[in-house]
């Protein structure tokens, strides 16, 4: 067994479609975002001391997960305790869906090789006041208020670096809360 965690390049088999169905994830085999922050949510759970709940399954977690091995007299008494269930963390209170929209033409999108212009994002969608959260490790690069509420281009931006691969994440229509500025690092909460 491997320890199954996000990658530059995810992980994928049969072991991460085997954790997805016990976790009642979509098993498409793919270690991605959604099946890390199941796999953190179970970790919590599951009664794992605060320090290891994170998003990578070891072959011992994956073992308890599926049956294989008992949870230990520790995270039997830790799982009792935790009345509240760790919350699954997505940027927006809203699933991201499976659906790509890099494809669709966008006048002020990305440049692509055929010379089109295409959206290059995924829009989640909210309503006005959610609150955003970090998806990832980093370190925020750009924090820009901006109040107009109309156009294509309208509202903040924030953008984060991903520690895990340098990707940077980037949430626009946004308004940041005082305080958050550039070069601040930032944790999923």
């Amino acid at each position: 067994m491997r320890t199954l965690r996000l990658n530059v390049v995810p992980l994928q088999g049969d072991d991460v479609a085997a954790v997805q169905a016990a976790l009642a994830v979509h098993a498409d085999g793919i270690f991605g975002v959604r099946t890390a922050a199941h796999v953190r949510s179970w970790k919590w759970q599951s009664g794992k001391s605060r320090r290891f709940v994170d998003e990578a399954m070891s072959p011992a977690d994956q073992r308890r997960l599926l049956g294989e091995e008992p949870p230990s007299r520790a995270h039997r008494k830790r799982a009792a305790k935790r009345r509240r269930a760790l919350e699954t963390v997505w940027p927006l209170r809203s699933d991201p869906g499976e659906a790509s929209e890099f494809r669709i033409e966008d006048t002020l999108g990305a440049s692509s090789l055929d010379g089109r212009r295409n959206h290059a994002a995924k829009d989640w969608f909210a309503f006005a006041g959610n609150a955003v959260r970090a998806p990832v490790t980093g370190t925020l690069t750009e924090v820009k208020v901006d109040r107009r509420r109309s156009g294509q281009i309208f509202g903040g931006a924030i953008k984060i670096q991903s520690d895990l691969d340098f990707r940077v994440w980037v949430f626009r229509h946004v308004d940041p809360l005082p305080g958050i500025t550039e070069g601040q690092r930032i944790v999923p909460a």
